[in-house]
């Protein structure tokens, strides 16, 4: 009996593709989380349901069509951007702005496509102190801040004999001495305190032309 062999070569039903997206956002195929901003592996042939989602986002979704033993890379549509407004003001007026840390220009100002949700608002302008406010976003609306800066001085409070002393200014701890930074003019209650010397406790008026003090410690007997 005569016996025939025959050779089949076997093709693989699978693609190896790589789905790429904005960095922040997850990915979802047939609703199974697959990972964040990029995506590489193995997909038998067929179609699929692949969707983005990301904070402050809305989702996108769309279908993809998988040839067998045809490995690509597929741009993803991102998810869409929920935004609203920022209107800046200050007194005075040229402040820089930040929001979440990153500029957006000077007084007065308004910023527009900002995320909704919560965000950090720093306004600053030299000679004045940094002004912060968190405010929250909604979508399609305005939100205001409107700020006013007061003016501070450049502050050097020094001990003699020089050492690390530690100091607090209206009950805050501002470091160790000697200390140089930035204070509003005015009355302040000025407290020293060190392990090995007597304390110094001091109200004090700080204004451009008095705004470096010296304190003599003296040891603990």
């Amino acid at each position: 009996k005569e016996v025939h062999i025959e050779n089949i070569t076997l093709k693989s039903n699978s693609s190896s593709i790589t789905l790429v997206t904005d960095k922040g956002a997850d990915i979802y195929i047939n609703k199974e989380y697959k990972g964040k901003g990029r995506w590489t592996g193995m997909l038998q042939g067929g179609e699929y349901i692949v969707e983005c989602k990301q904070q402050n986002h809305r989702p996108t979704s769309q279908s993809i069509t998988i040839e067998p033993n045809a490995s690509k890379t597929i741009e993803l549509q991102k998810p869409i951007p929920i935004t609203g407004y920022i209107s800046v003001t200050s007194i005075p007026s040229g402040a820089s702005v930040t929001i979440d840390g990153k500029s957006c220009g000077t007084t007065p100002c308004n910023v527009t496509d900002v995320l909704v949700g919560s965000r950090k608002v720093e306004i600053s302008k030299t000679g004045y102190n940094t002004y912060t406010q968190n405010i929250e976003v909604k979508e399609g609306e305005v939100a205001n801040v409107q700020a006013k800066l007061s003016n501070v001085i450049s502050a050097v409070i020094t001990t003699y004999p020089t050492v690390s002393a530690k100091l607090y200014i209206d009950g805050k701890y501002k470091g160790t001495t000697p200390f140089r930074g930035e204070v509003t003019p005015g009355r302040h209650l000025v407290k020293i305190k060190h392990d090995r010397y007597k304390g110094i406790k001091e109200s004090v008026v700080l204004t451009p032309k008095n705004s470096t003090l010296n304190y003599y410690l003296k040891r603990m007997v």
